[in-house]
Parts: C-alpha cells; sequence; structure tokens
C-alpha cells in the first residue's frame, strides 16, 4: 500500500548528484530480436532455494520448541502441486520471456527479541512458513525493440504466511520497530474483500483506477486469494469504539511526550540579560539626548526612559511565562480531544460504534486531528480517494492451530503483486483464474478435507532432479554488528596513509540572519481558500516577471516531454534547476501545483525552489500550510525550519530542525542549524555530532570550518566518505554470489562442485578481462590534477570530494578488510590445525591396532584387517563431518562480511575515480573488477573442499555360498499298500496315507494323508483318468477265489488340498491341480493284495514336475 503523499526525499548535494547519475546509468536494456512480445513464451526455471541461516551465536531461546519439527522435505511436495497448479493457468500465455520460481523455507526466529518484533507471530502464534515465489516481468515492445519493464513483478504461493495483502502498523522505540497493538493484537490495514467463495476470499487492491486518476506511479497492484481450511474468517475489523479507545492511549502517550520536549527543550533567558539590555537601551537615550540626535530632547528623555522600561518590564514578564504558556496549549489542545473523543462514544448507538474503520494514524495529535478522523467514519468515498477502500483489522487469534505439525497446511495464499498493473501477462492469469476460480488442486491439501472431485493438478508434476541444487550466500547491504567478537585479532595491522586533499579552511563566524522588518506579515494560511488565494497571487507576480517566450518555451517542454505526472514535473523542474534556470523550475512547480492540488510534493518543490531563490517569506506560508496536514514529514519540517532561519527565527528553526532529525537523522540543512545554535551556544559536542551529521549528507564548506575549529583533528575525509560510499554497483558485483560453504559429508560432493565451478567462472572472467590501465597513465592523471592545482590555486569542490572520497575509501579497504581477512583466515587455520590433529590420532590408533595383525593367507587375520580399516575409515569420516559442521557458520558469516567490503571499496572506486582523474581510462573500470574478483577468488580458494572416503572398499567378501532355503524331508519310505476290495472298489493304506479307488477302463481315487501322529488330516487328493491292469494268474488256483500278480498303469487328472501347517487351516488359494501317471505291481489273494509302486511322475499347477516310486529312489541312491 502506498502512501497518499509522495514526497522525494534528497540530501543537498548528494541527491543532486545521484539524480544525475540514475539519469546516466538508468534505463533498460533493450532486446536485440524482433519486436514480437506475443511469440515469447515464458520459460520455467527453478532458482536456488531459500531458507534462514543461523550464525554461530544464534541463540534459540525458551521457545525453541516454535521451530520443532520443520522439515523441508515434507514441505516441499506441496511446493510442487502449487507451481503444477499455477503452470496449468500459465499455458500459451505469452509476453515474458521467463518464469523463475525458488522454494523459500522460512524456519523463523525464536530468541525473545526476535519475537518482540515479529507481528506475524504475536498475531498467529507461528514463525514459520514455507511459500515459492515466481518472478516473471513483462517485455514490451518500444520504438521497435523490446525491453523488460521494471517490478515488481511476481506472484507468492505461501503456506501459513501472508507476505503482500496486509500493511502493518508499527510503533518506533529507540529506532526499533515494534507491531503497534490495539487490546495486545497487531494492527493491520487490509482492503476490503472484493469477493468471497465458500472458503476462497478474493481481494483486487487498489483496482481499476478511474478516469480522472493518471497519477499511480510505483503502485504495487495486488490480486490475492486466501485459501482457508475452516469457516473461520481470516481477518477481523476493528470498530470504531475499539480504534477511539485506541486513541485515547496514543493521545495521552505523545501528551506525555511532547509535554517533556517542551520543558526538555524550552529557552528561558535569564532576567540579567534583560537588566543589561535596559541599562544599555538607558545609556542609548542619554547618549542621544547629549549629542542632539534628530527627535531625541532632554523634554522627552524621561518618557522614552520610562517607555523602555516598561518594555522591558513586560518582555521579562513574558519569557518568564513562556514554558507555562506553551504547556498550557499543549494541556489544552489534549483536553478537548479527549473530550470530543469520549462524547462520540457516549452519544452514537451501539450499532454505529462497531462498524469498521478504513484507516488509523497513531501518531496524529491535537484537535484538528482528531476532528478529521471523526468526519472521515461517515463520510463517502469518491474517486479521489481510489485506494482507500481499506479495513483496518487484526487476524483470527482462533483461526490457527499452533500444535499442528509445520508443514501442514492451515492457510494457502496466491497474491500477485504487479507495479502499476503493467505486466500485462499477469492480468492474463489472473483473468483466467478468476473465471474459474478451480483451487481444489490446493484445497486437497488441506488435511481432513473431502476433495474427491478435485481432480489432478492442471499440468504434469515437475521432474525433481536428484542431484541438490547449489547454495550461495545472499548479498550483505550493512556490515551489522560483528558474529565473531571475541576473536577480534589483537595484531597490529598495518595502516598505509594515501594522503588525499586537506580541507582548510578559515575560522568560521556565524552570522545568524536578522529579522525583516515586514516578518509580522508573513501570511497564515489558516485553510484552503486563503491558501489558493495566496498561490493565485503568488503566481500571477511570477508571471509578470516572465516573458512571453520564456512561457511559450516551458510550455513547450510540458507537451514535448509529455509531462503527466508530479514526479515528471519534479525531474524537469530539478534538472532546470541544476541548469541554471531557476525560472523554469519555478514555472513547471506552479503548473505541477494547478494540475495536482492535492500533492505534498508538488507544492514542497514550489516552496523550497522560492527558497532557494531568496524569498522565504513566500516559502514558509505553503510549508506551514502541508505541516498542519503532515505534521511529521521530514522533508517539510527541514525546509521549514530553513525558511525560519533565514527569515531570523532561529529559535522555531531550531526545534523545527530537531523535529526533522527525529525523522531523518541525515537531513543536511536540519543537522546545519543544530550545529550553529548548539555552536553559538558554546555546547560544543552537540554542535560537532550535527556538523558530521550535515556533512554526511551533503558537503558544505562552512561547516567544515566549524567542524575544525570544534576538533582540529576532525575526520573530514571519513565523514565524507562514509554518506557517499558505493552510490554505484557494477553490474558484475552486484550479480556475483559467493557459494555456501559444505556443511557435512553428504553434503560434500555436490556443494564441492558448485565451489569449483565458481572458482573455474572466476578464473576464466580474470583472464577474459582486458587489460588493466598501466601505472603510468594513473600517475599522468595524477600530475594533470597538481598541475591544475599549482596554476589555477585548486580544483572543482566534485572533483576535491572525489579525490578524498577514493583516498578514503583506499585507506578503509586497507585496515577493515586486511584486518577481517587476517582474523577470518586465523580462525580458519585453527579450525584446520584441530582437524588435522583429530586425522592425525585416529591413524595412529587404528595402524597401530592393525600392525598386530597378520594377513596374508591368514583368511581370518584379512577379515579382522579390512574390520579395522572400514572402521578407521568412518571415524576419519565423522572428524571430516564435525570438521565441515564447525567451519560452515564462520564461513557462511565471515566470506558475506569480507564480499561486502571488497564490494563497498571496489563499486566506491568505480564511481568515484572517473570524477578525480578526469579521465576514464585513467579510473581503469576493468582493472576495478578485476580486483574485485581477485579478493573472492582468494577467499574461495580457503574454503575445504575435502571429499569423504568411501568406507564400503574395505568390505571382504567371503565365499560365495547359494543359501536356499529349508528342505522337508521324510522320516520313512513307505513303498508298500496294502489293499482290500470289493468288486471295482478298492481301499489302501500304506504309512500315514488312506486312498479308495475303483473302476476298470475309468478309474477314481480319493487319497487321505494324516499327519505323524494321526489326529489330523495333512492332505486330501482327488483324481479320475483311465487305467489298464494285467493279471498274470496261476496254473494251479491256491483257493477258490484264486490267486495272482498284478501289474496297472494309470493316468489320473487330480486335484489336491492342502492344510496350512501353522494354522491348521485349509488353504483353498494355494490348490494344487495336475495330471498323475502312476505304474504299480501287486500280488492278490481273494479280496486281500499288496501293491508296491514301481515309478509315479506327476505335473501340478503348483508343484510342477515330481516323481515318486521304486524306481527313482533307486536311481537316486545311486
Amino acid at each position: 500500500m502506498k502512501a497518499r503523499l509522495r514526497v522525494l526525499r534528497g540530501k543537498g548535494m548528494k541527491f543532486l548528484f545521484e539524480t544525475i547519475i540514475l539519469f546516466s546509468w538508468a534505463g533498460i536494456t533493450y532486446a536485440q530480436t524482433p519486436c514480437e512480445n506475443n511469440q515469447i513464451i515464458p520459460v520455467w526455471n527453478r532458482l536456488q532455494d531459500v531458507q534462514n541461516i543461523y550464525g554461530p551465536n544464534y541463540q534459540s531461546g525458551p521457545k525453541a520448541f516454535l521451530t520443532a519439527g520443520f522439515e523441508r522435505k515434507k514441505m516441499t511436495p506441496n511446493l510442487e502441486i502449487g507451481i503444477n497448479w499455477l503452470k496449468g493457468y500459465f499455458q500459451s500465455i505469452s509476453g515474458s520471456r521467463y518464469a523463475d520460481f525458488s522454494f523459500r523455507y522460512l524456519k523463523g526466529f525464536t530468541p525473545e527479541e526476535n519475537l518482540k518484533t515479529n507481528e506475524w507471530y504475536l498475531s498467529t502464534g507461528l514463525v514459520s512458513s514455507y511459500s515459492t515465489r515466481i518472478l516473471s516481468p513483462y517485455v514490451l515492445c518500444s520504438e521497435g525493440k523490446m525491453r523488460e519493464l521494471d517490478g515488481p513483478s511476481l506472484i507468492d504461493i505461501s503456506f501459513n504466511r501472508l507476505n503482500h495483502l496486509a500493511e502493518r502498523l508499527v510503533v518506533s522505540v529507540n529506532s526499533i520497530d515494534y507491531p503497534y497493538l490495539i487490546n495486545e493484537k497487531p494492527v493491520y490495514k487490509i482492503p476490503k474483500i472484493t469477493r468471497s467463495q465458500g472458503r476462497i476470499d478474493y481481494y483486487r487492491y487498489p483496482g481499476s483506477p478511474p478516469e480522472n486518476v493518471t497519477n499511480f506511479a510505483n503502485w504495487d497492484f495486488l490480486d490475492v486469494y486466501i485459501l482457508r481450511n475452516s469457516d473461520k474468517p481470516l481477518f477481523i475489523p476493528f470498530t470504531r469504539k475499539e480504534i477511539l479507545e485506541a486513541k485515547v492511549k496514543d493521545l495521552g502517550r505523545i501528551y506525555e511526550e511532547r509535554k517533556k520536549l517542551i520543558i526538555e527543550y524550552t529557552q528561558i533567558r535569564p532576567e540579567h540579560e534583560f537588566d543589561q539590555e535596559l541599562a544599555d537601551r538607558i545609556a542609548e537615550i542619554k547618549k542621544n539626548t547629549a549629542e542632539g540626535a534628530w527627535g531625541y530632547s532632554k523634554e522627552n528623555m524621561e518618557n522614552r526612559i520610562q517607555l523602555a522600561t516598561e518594555n522591558n518590564r513586560l518582555a521579562k514578564k513574558e519569557e518568564a511565562n513562556k514554558l507555562h504558556s506553551e504547556l498550557d496549549v499543549l494541556e489544552e489542545d489534549y483536553n478537548e480531544s479527549i473530550r470530543m473523543i469520549q462524547n462520540y462514544l457516549a452519544n452514537q448507538p451501539e450499532s454505529v460504534l462497531n462498524r469498521p474503520v478504513r484507516e488509523y494514524f497513531s501518531v496524529t495529535f491535537g484537535v484538528e486531528m482528531v476532528d478529521r478522523m471523526l468526519e472521515e467514519f461517515d463520510r463517502d468515498l469518491t474517486d479521489s480517494d481510489w485506494g482507500n477502500n481499506t479495513v483496518m483489522a487484526y487476524i483470527n487469534p482462533d483461526y490457527f492451530d499452533t500444535k499442528a505439525p509445520l508443514d501442514v497446511p492451515q492457510l494457502i495464499t496466491v497474491e500477485f503483486v504487479n507495479l502499476e498493473g503493467a505486466h500485462k501477462h499477469l492480468n492474463e492469469v489472473v483473468d483466467r483464474i478468476n473465471q474459474k476460480m478451480d483451487f481444489k488442486a490446493l484445497q486437497a491439501l488441506f488435511p481432513n478435507v473431502n476433495m474427491a472431485g478435485a481432480g489432478p493438478p492442471i499440468s504434469q508434476p515437475i521432474q525433481v532432479k536428484t542431484k541438490k541444487p547449489g547454495r550461495y550466500l545472499d548479498k550483505l547491504e550493512e556490515l551489522g554488528p560483528d558474529p565473531y567478537p571475541s576473536s577480534q585479532s589483537k595484531a597490529n595491522t598495518v595502516t598505509l596513509n594515501f594522503g588525499g586533499p586537506g580541507f582548510n579552511a578559515a575560522p568560521i563566524q556565524v552570522k545568524f540572519p536578522e529579522k525583516p522588518s515586514a516578518l509580522g506579515s508573513i501570511a497564515n494560511l489558516s485553510d484552503l481558500l486563503l491558501y489558493d488565494s495566496f498561490l493565485d497571487e503568488l503566481k500571477s507576480k511570477f508571471l509578470s516577471q516572465l516573458t512571453s517566450e520564456q512561457k511559450g518555451t516551458y510550455d513547450q517542454w510540458i507537451r514535448e516531454y509529455d509531462l503527466k505526472t508530479v514526479e515528471d514535473f519534479t525531474q524537469l523542474s530539478m534538472l532546470s534547476w541544476i541548469n541554471s534556470n531557476p525560472k523554469a523550475s519555478i514555472y513547471l512547480d506552479f503548473e505541477a501545483v494547478k494540475r495536482f492540488p492535492t500533492s505534498g510534493l508538488a507544492a514542497n518543490n514550489l516552496a523550497v525552489h522560492l527558497l532557494k531563490s531568496g524569498y522565504p517569506d513566500k516559502s514558509l506560508p505553503i510549508l506551514n500550510y502541508w505541516l498542519k496536514e503532515f505534521p511529521d514529514n521530514s522533508l517539510l519540517l527541514g525546509n521549514a525550519a530553513t525558511a525560519n532561519y533565514y527569515l531570523g527565527e532561529v529559535e522555531k528553526a531550531f526545534q523545527l530542525a530537531k523535529q526533522t532529525v527525529e525523522q531523518d537523522s541525515l537531513h543536511p540543512n536540519a543537522n546545519k542549524i543544530l550545529a550553529f545554535v548548539h555552536h553559538r551556544k558554546g555546547e560544543k559536542e552537540p554542535a560537532k555530532k550535527a556538523s558530521e551529521r550535515s556533512l554526511e549528507g551533503s558537503y558544505d564548506e562552512e561547516l567544515v570550518a566549524l567542524l575544525q575549529e570544534i576538533d582540529p583533528q576532525a575526520p573530514i575525509s571519513k565523514i565524507i566518505y562514509n554518506g557517499r560510499k558505493r552510490p554505484y554497483t557494477p553490474q558484475l558485483m552486484d550479480k556475483f554470489r559467493m557459494p555456501g560453504a559444505i556443511q557435512g559429508t553428504d553434503d560434500a560432493e555436490d556443494q564441492s562442485e558448485v565451489i569449483l565451478e565458481v572458482l573455474q567462472s572466476i578464473e576464466m572472467t580474470v583472464a577474459a578481462i582486458t587489460k588493466t590501465t598501466s601505472e603510468a597513465i594513473i600517475e599522468q592523471a595524477a600530475r594533470k590534477n597538481i598541475r591544475q592545482v599549482m596554476t589555477q590555486g585548486g580544483i572543482p569542490i566534485m572533483q576535491m570530494l572525489a579525490q578524498a572520497i577514493y583516498f578514503q575509501s583506499l585507506q578503509t579497504y586497507q585496515e577493515d578488510y586486511s584486518r577481517e581477512k587476517e582474523r577470518f583466515f586465523k580462525s580458519l587455520n585453527e579450525l584446520g590445525n584441530n582437524y588435522s590433529w583429530k586425522v592425525n590420532t585416529i591413524t595412529k590408533g587404528y595402524d597401530s591396532e592393525m600392525s598386530k595383525i597378520e594377513g596374508g593367507a591368514d583368511w581370518e587375520g584379512e577379515r579382522k584387517l579390512a574390520e579395522l580399516a572400514k572402521a578407521k575409515c568412518a571415524k576419519l569420516n565423522l572428524a571430516l563431518d564435525e570438521y565441515y559442521m564447525e567451519t560452515a557458520p564462520l564461513i557462511n558469516q565471515m566470506v558475506v562480511r569480507l564480499e561486502l567490503m571488497s564490494r563497498d571499496h571496489h563499486s566506491t572506486l568505480s564511481y568515484w575515480a572517473p570524477i578525480w582523474l578526469q579521465s576514464k581510462e585513467a579510473a581503469d573500470f576493468p582493472g576495478i573488477q578485476l580486483n574485485y574478483l581477485r579478493d573472492m577468488r582468494e577467499i574461495l580458494n580457503k574454503y575445504p573442499i575435502e571429499l569423504p572416503l568411501d568406507c564400503d572398499r574395505f568390505t571382504i567378501k567371503e565365499e560365495e555360498v547359494v543359501r536356499g532355503t529349508l528342505m522337508v524331508w521324510e522320516d520313512q519310505y513307505c513303498p508298500v499298500k496294502v489293499t482290500a476290495g470289493v468288486g471295482p472298489i478298492k481301499g489302501g493304506i500304506n504309512c500315514n496315507t488312506f486312498s479308495l479307488s475303483g473302476g476298470e477302463f475309468l478309474v477314481g481315487e480319493v487319497e487321505v494323508k494324516v499327519n505323524r501322529d494321526w489326529d489330523s488330516i495333512e492332505e486330501v487328493t482327488v483324481g479320475a483318468g483311465v487305467g489298464l491292469t494285467l493279471d498274470v494268474g496261476l496254473k494251479n488256483k491256491a483257493t477258490k477265489s484264486g490267486a495272482g500278480f498284478s501289474a496297472e498303469l494309470s493316468s489320473k487328472g487330480f486335484v489336491k488340498l492342502t492344510k496350512d501347517p501353522k494354522t491348521l487351516e485349509w488353504n483353498f488359494r494355494n490348490t494344487d491341480a495336475g495330471i498323475k501317471t502312476e505304474a504299480t505291481v501287486g500280488a492278490d489273494i481273494g479280496r486281500f493284495g499288496v501293491e508296491v509302486k514301481l515309478a509315479e511322475t506327476s505335473m501340478g499347477f503348483r508343484s510342477g514336475i515330481t516323481s515318486d516310486g521304486m524306481i527313482p529312489k533307486m536311481i537316486d541312491s545311486f
């Protein structure tokens, strides 16, 4: 969300030069392809994963349980489903070259100081989340070429987190922002819901702009989908009653703060100063009377003395009452504000007090602001309020389950962020989603959600590579506190004094402007009507000083440069001022104020240029008017302080300057005023600090002289350098990323390849960079500067500043970078020495044991040697793993600090060297980049990249033995069967098998097998088929019934049922079936007989081919 007042912040000379550089370097890279953006399809690329990095000094604190169970591998499948779902909506979308995405795993920080500033934790009780971010800028055709539009142009799919929709309110305490709380709940400003569909909430902010709104530069257009896992709302609006009760507390807090400031900073002149003034005035009256000055006579001398005495008495009384007067005004304002709120709460019905509130400002104070807030409650929005359709709300404390596993989705958000809504392909994706509103693939990730009709994701799953992606370190922008303060090197670092220009100035003579006689006539613009009238009169006087040609030229500029926004007018006005055309600047400012009457930026620009043109009396009314609406705006405060200073209102300027510095500590003009006033009061230390802050923001010769008078040893060059280092970063240094250190043996193989790849890239780039500038050319440029100083008495101020910054950067780099690098290398070497000692100890211990064992032909000895060698290998790998776990935090934290120091220095030289040397060739831009890469190469060569040993190679393979399964064997063999028959039916028994068979040609058989104990049936076989019997009868029958020998041959189909030996249940699943052929011989005596099974062959579906009988057994015995 964007603040309504978009005020351009500038810091004197630094701002002007940064603006010039911005115009020089700003621009979009044009593609060298035909301008057919509708033919460009985005290519999906997975980038490096993002995760929290914890330093070695990180202490999780008593609430470490908040991040327990954070497992990336459980979260990754959800992120892949989210990407696949989105890719389905991107099908056939054109207008963008790529869609780069990364998986982001934010485990969170649990120390108390982190939790106090974490509004999401205070709202939900959660610190962990995970998401995927997709970056995909639109490619625009412009003048027959293509260029990528500026971002943001991104999509976030987040689990258990919101990133963009809700704007948090904060309160600053000691320069630290804490979440602003109402009833212990963090406060958010969110858009009103555009549409709800079941458990899906859709927000569109700010929506399509009305026709009369043309200025929405730098606005982020949002399309946000919130998927809830229940019917509970995510946000609950604050009521008017809750907001007003909070306002009462804020007013009390602000009242006490301002009261303290008034008591502390109100200056009351002592009485003796008034007495001295009166004595001086009486002496002056008497002197003028004695000298016969015009208007003075002995007759009126006593009257003059009496009048001077009375005026002095009144002034003394007014001064004595000044503190009480200011406190009375403050208290009256506070009491009236409280009364207005109490009246509203008492007189409005409950239904009105329960309505939501659009906006809330916790820092506003006074009757006027409270009255405006109450009016805003019921004011209907118009087109001019576009973007203000918002609600102050808090997150439902009953929504999230803090005991749920961290990977389980409770909230899924899809957030599109589109700068100015200009990335058309993202708009098309949003339109497709809005047509279907199909989030089933994502909703299916919620636990206990029935998504039977969800169907598969829109596109196919991503193929995850088995190789781990390389890890790279995020760049630092500020050095921050030392992560290893106890490891500070005590060795003396050699400091080289590179010289540089001196800043010599005559002793400062601070002379404050006198109050003009017409000071009381300065306009007080108390309302809009007076403000407009004042501007009209002022513009009329200004236009009367322009010729028709000048006005025509300026109007032509507006048309030619197509100025449509406040920012457009601001840029052209600023360039006109830089090019010494103040009339053009003021004319453009007047035009901007007319076209954008609600823009504080346009009014401020006009006031500044009037002030710089020598009209502080015309500038101040404009600034005062806007300060009523924006009392804490540092730009308005600083300019008002400057205007008051030039009007001789030094005390007012001093108070305004203090308020300015509270908002912007480096504001140049405000700090200069503070420095001069403190100096006049004899307060050297505050004057010194204010001078240093001002010089960091803008170079000023008066402040240089003042600072040197206060402290002759003041490091002027260093102060100037601190405010101007690295104004520009070359592309190579900006895009380069150092690889992360190896974190363990599991990580060693993949990450070592990344480290070696980066090293190889550096080597190739170093070899490819054109030969750097010779020292002779640099020396020649320096000599040219010396001649310029000798012949012309000096060099331009900008060139002098560049020279000072150049040498200060060299000195700072030599001192800080060398010291930090020495400390890092020393710590790394100590860890390396400890690791080497561990390796030697392990090696000696195992080698001693192994020397006592003889191998060779002794297989057992060889086995023991192999076991010891494998154990030694495992110990060495464990030591290596511990070494990596010790070195990784040190490397990852120290490397980014060293990289920032090197980048700061070499980027600073890249910018300021050409300005100092007045020669791009002498500035040696390629050589500066080369030196940066050499720094990085030196650091990378210190990375440990040892790979773990392969311990499996020490395993001795024993003589291979084919292991089968335990086979079933028989305790006895029973080939003889005793039979008894009646006609064609015959029963038999042998060992533990009973059978019943019958038939002549067509035969059938039932066979039952029992266990050894004869108490349970094991198998039942049923067979049927054909058979042939040959009888060999005796010539003389032994009995009436006859006796003889017989031979039988039969072939039967069979079905065999068996019992499970463990459960003793019939195992129908393993029923066997097949064909069995059998040959027997027997002797019969009447109905009884004996059979011997000669041979049996069966072929079963499960048992395969088997054989049985006397003949196979006899063959096996041989």
